[in-house]
Order: structure tokens, then sequence, then C-alpha cells
């Protein structure tokens, strides 16, 4: 049978975002019940957590998540799961890079790996804002193997939007390069989405906004494309403020509170792969907007 991949841990900030998340949006299904999320509102509650650009199927009404499931399904938004094949090329690429055989990787050596092996033009800043969310993990800035899965898999996860639109721009214009050079044209359109030409036109017409008026629809520079393709039309929802924080006494005084002693011996209890707390400023502020279950 095919292998089944696995995401990472998740990053305690993370898991406390969804948790924080999950409660400002959960109910009480009857009195005395646990606390669960309607599925209308799982968009929501995961771009409150800061994850975006989510594509949720589409569920029943009446179909609700428990905390676990919310949680496990934000973890899989955010990490892209890796076969055993792909941790052990990390392994391999991780070794490559400590280069002081120190178990650890500094994070000039992690931005170093992230040009040699990801994109040479790729900033530090860029690496530290995939990395940041393992702050907790992280011991005196120094990164070990299972926290570089976590971040291979984050990065993963974060580009593979961009990596599905290369594919398809691939397709589209039926070559291995594409450039800001090639031109859509209305015929290539039409063959590859085997809809008339005349309507072929129409949809570049449509999407060309550069040249407004005066466009013909019979070709879309590669710029326009792609603006067009990333275009995101806010709905009405997106317009409004989210609803302040509002979490259980007990979930708050586990995000805000914990302290090292505290972690280890939930850690034990969980076990070594699951999720724990971390205190953090943002979560620390929600003694203002607790209440009691």
């Amino acid at each position: 049978s095919d292998e089944v991949a696995h995401c990472p841990p998740l990053p305690r900030v993370i898991f406390g975002d969804l948790t924080v998340a999950f409660h400002t949006f959960a109910h009480h299904p009857f009195k005395g019940g646990p606390y669960v999320i309607s599925w209308s509102k799982v968009h929501h509650a995961l771009m409150y957590a800061g994850i975006f650009n989510v594509m949720l199927a589409d569920g029943d009404d009446d179909l609700v998540l428990d905390l676990h499931e919310f949680v496990t399904l934000g973890q899989e938004a955010v990490m892209y799961p890796l076969s055993t094949a792909q941790r052990m090329r990390i392994s391999e690429i991780f070794d490559t890079f400590d280069d002081d055989r120190s178990g650890t990787l500094e994070r000039d050596e992690l931005t170093r790996l992230f040009r040699e092996i990801v994109e040479p033009s790729i900033t530090q800043e860029e690496v530290l804002v995939v990395s940041a969310a393992f702050e907790g993990e992280v011991q005196d800035g120094m990164i070990g193997l299972n926290t570089l899965m976590g971040v291979m898999s984050m990065f993963i996860r974060k580009h593979e939007a961009d990596w599905h639109l290369l594919r398809g721009l691939r397709e589209v214009f039926s070559s291995q390069w594409v450039s800001e050079d090639d031109h859509l044209t209305a015929e290539a359109l039409a063959k590859f989405a085997q809809i008339p030409t005349g309507e072929a036109e129409e949809l570049l017409w449509a999407a060309d906004w550069r040249q407004g008026k005066t466009a013909d629809g019979k070709f879309l520079n590669f710029r326009s494309l792609v603006a067009a393709l990333l275009l995101c039309l806010a709905e009405d929802d997106a317009l409004r403020l989210p609803p302040p924080p509002r979490v259980p006494r007990s979930v708050a005084a586990e995000l805000s509170l914990a302290t090292p002693k505290r972690e280890e011996s939930r850690a034990s209890k969980l076990g070594p792969n699951q999720p724990r707390l971390q205190p953090s400023t943002t979560q620390a502020a929600l003694a203002a907007h607790v209440f009691t279950p």
C-alpha cells in the first residue's frame, strides 16, 4: 500500500492561536455539552488564527467540529505532510549544513540552507518569517532537526499555491518555461479550455484591467494574467471587524500562565509528538476576555 505522509508537530504558538480562535467562535450545542464550532464558521475561525486562503469543501449546515478536529484541520492547513523519503532528504540537508556537527543550525546557517537548496534570492527576513512560528521550540536561537522538519513543512505549504499556479501556467502556455514576456492569446485559451474563441476573447477582455476600454480581448500579457488569477474579491462578512477573543478561564490560564515545570508535566501526559502550549504576549492579553464555562 502507498505510504501515508504525516505532518510534523504543530508549533505551540499556532496551537494556542487555533485554541483561542476555536473558543471565540464555538458554542454549546446543548447545556453541559462540549464546545463545538459550526462548519460555516470554520473559515472565519481559521482567519482569526492567522490562517488564510484555505480551500474548504462545502459542508452540511449541521456539521460541527470539536477542538481536536478543528486544531487538526488547522494543522493540515499550515503544514505539508512529509513522507519518509522527504524526511530523510531533509535530514541529509540538515547534516550538510550543520558545519560544526553540533546537531543544531544557527540562523545564518538556516538562511544559507534556504538560499542554496530552495531559492538563491531569498532574504533572511523571509526565512525568519517562516521560522518565527517555532520560536517556542528554539533554544538560544539554535534550530534542531525536528524544528527544521516543521519549518520546511510550513514553507512547502505556504508556497503550494504558487507551485500549482506555475504548473497551471505551464499547461496553458504549453511550455515548461514561462516569463513576463509571454502573452496568452484568445486562440490558445480557447484551445486549452475547449471553449469558443469568442468566449475566450470575452474572458481576456474582462481580465485586461491595464488596457481598460481599449482592450480587444485578443491577448493578455503575463502580468495581467497573474493579477487576474490572484484577484481576491472580499465577501461582505470579510469587511466586518472580528469578535474579541473569548476563551474559558481554564484555557486562558493554560495559554498565558504556563510555566516550564507545568509544561514538562503536561508533555509527559500528551506524548512527544503532541502540541504543547507556550505563553505569548497576545495570549496573555486574553485575561480581559475570558468567561467561565
